[in-house]
């Protein structure tokens, strides 16, 4: 039997790719698998008809060797303390640093610094706001509010008194 040669994936390892997820998400509870899958498909090149297969695997995978922690009752996982510090350890590894970044700091504050003089010379304008209208009632509103009310009340009354005759008829 004859192997195929496998192409090589052109994403990292599913390892890199769940904890960037979760990383990114940034959420105390942890990352639910939608999430994660979502982040994932949006951000690497990964075959679809094995994706969601190998998410699960490795997903658990990283619970089993202590990577990620699923608190109990819920769906959603999260980075491990250690686990945590690695991958960030990593991250500032490979971002470089940039070689004079006090130069371009007193620049941006020289700039500021005339800016707010500049605005605080100018006095600040005033923005009127419109006041709330109150509502008038008048005597004689309240009064036919009042009546209506006691109608309606007069109305039930009247209805129960009725069903209360018919009974007795009844009987």
């Amino acid at each position: 039997m004859v192997r195929k040669d496998s192409k090589k994936p052109t994403h990292p390892k599913y390892q890199n790719m769940i904890s960037q997820a979760i990383l990114h998400y940034k959420e105390r509870s942890g990352s639910s698998v939608p999430a994660i899958s979502k982040f994932i498909k949006g951000n690497f090149d990964v075959p679809e008809h094995t994706f969601s297969t190998q998410l699960k695997l490795a997903l658990k995978r990283l619970i089993e060797a202590n990577k990620l922690i699923q608190p109990v009752g819920t769906r959603k996982y999260r980075l491990s303390p250690e686990f945590r510090k690695e991958i960030q350890k990593e991250l500032k590894a490979k971002e470089p640093r940039s070689p004079s970044p006090a130069v371009s700091r007193s620049k941006s504050r020289s700039k500021s610094r005339s800016r707010s003089r500049s605005r605080s010379r100018t006095p600040a304008k005033k923005t009127s706001v419109p006041e709330k209208k109150k509502k008038v009632s008048s005597k004689k509103a309240r009064e036919e509010r009042a009546k209506a009310r006691a109608s309606k009340k007069g109305d039930k009354a009247g209805a129960k008194k009725d069903k209360s005759s018919k009974k007795s008829k009844n009987k």
